[in-house]
């Protein structure tokens, strides 16, 4: 009779406790978050699961525990895919071409600042224990790790462009400023240019002429002469002589004819 009591109440016990889905079960929900099915996948939470990891695990939080359950992994796995998706997918958008009103240099720092972010989370930590990516392939053997790698080389194609353009863009620059300073060096030695230096001394020589002229039309009324002003404009004269007289040489050396101050306009 005791024997019998005890098989009966151990049956009711048995009958009594809540069923635990295989670790099956618990592969093919995560295989629908690995094809991004993951309202379906919810559909599917009933009860608690085995895990390819030998533990219990939950659909969905319970009471006090800080344990891990499939309701939330599913939570974290879409958000993970959906923002290294995103970054990969905005790096498509950008070009070095259009930085846009922000400027090179934040536009510069704007990229860096996206690749450390994807490197971290999309890269990094895919090899971290504790990430979803890895608690999600101990559970339930669904690797999400080619969908992160997918992404990685979307943004990788796309970083590789964004730098090319600045090289090409950074090339060019190079290539205008270095024909703007062979111009420049060019046009230094035309006669176009000589011209226009000696036009210009012959105009200073002229200019501290008259100076001289009107201090000394101040001087007979006023009895004074600033001789500091005096002092400036003969130096001025001097020095701009001594120009006239050395770039006159190379003018003519240059171009085969003497230079005439009566071109000047």
């Amino acid at each position: 009779m005791r024997i019998f009591l005890i098989g009966f109440f151990a049956m009711t016990i048995g009958f009594g406790c809540s069923t635990t889905n295989s670790n099956e079960s618990l592969k093919d929900i995560f295989v629908l978050v690995q094809n991004k099915r993951f309202d379906e996948a919810k559909g599917k939470l009933r009860g608690d699961y085995s895990t390819y990891s030998g533990e219990r695990l939950s659909s969905v939080k319970e009471p006090h525990s800080i344990k891990d359950n499939v309701d939330d992994l599913i939570d974290l796995a879409q958000s993970k895919m959906e923002r290294c998706e995103s970054i990969s997918e905005e790096a498509k958008k950008i070009s070095a071409n259009n930085p846009g009103d922000e400027g090179e240099f934040l536009f510069k720092e704007k990229i860096a600042e996206d690749h450390q972010v994807f490197e971290r989370e999309c890269i990094q930590d895919l090899s971290n224990r504790e990430s979803v990516v890895s608690k999600v392939k101990r559970y339930s053997s669904v690797d999400l790790e080619p969908i992160f790698l997918k992404y990685a080389e979307v943004f990788r194609v796309e970083s590789k462009r964004i730098g090319s353009e600045f090289d090409q863009i950074k090339s060019q620059s190079e290539k205008a400023t270095l024909d703007a300073s062979e111009r420049k060096l060019k046009y230094e030695q035309s006669e176009e240019y000589y011209s226009l230096k000696l036009c210009e001394m012959a105009g200073l020589i002229k200019l501290a002429n008259k100076a001289i002229s009107r201090e000394n039309e101040a001087g007979k009324l006023s009895g004074f002469v600033d001789k500091n002003k005096m002092y400036e404009a003969g130096r001025m004269i001097q020095v701009n002589k001594e120009n006239i007289g050395r770039f006159s040489k190379e003018y003519k050396s240059k171009f085969g004819k003497s230079w005439r101050q009566s071109a000047c306009k």
